[in-house]
C-alpha cells in the first residue's frame, strides 16, 4: 500500500510550487536542490516520459548563477 507516499508527495509538490518565491532570495539553491530531487523522484516512479528531464534542465541555471546583492531576477 503506497497511497500514503503519493499523498505526501502531492502535498510536497504543492508546498514546493507555492514556495517558488524563494527563487528571489538567498535560499534559491536550497529550493533548487529540493525541486531537482522531486523531479528525479517523479522520473523514477511515475514514468511521465521526458517531462522530468525537461524540468531538470532548468535547475543548473538556479544552482550555478552567482550571488549578487541585487534583488532583481536578472541579477
Amino acid at each position: 500500500d503506497w497511497e500514503w507516499l503519493f499523498r505526501v508527495g502531492s502535498w510536497g509538490t504543492i508546498f514546493l510550487e507555492l514556495s517558488a518565491v524563494l527563487l528571489w532570495t538567498r535560499w534559491r539553491r536550497h529550493w533548487a536542490l529540493v525541486g531537482a530531487t522531486m523531479h528525479v523522484g517523479i522520473f523514477l516512479t511515475m514514468g511521465l516520459g521526458m517531462f522530468s528531464l525537461g524540468m531538470l534542465s532548468f535547475y543548473p541555471i538556479l544552482l550555478l548563477r552567482r550571488e549578487t546583492g541585487d534583488a532583481s531576477p536578472s541579477g
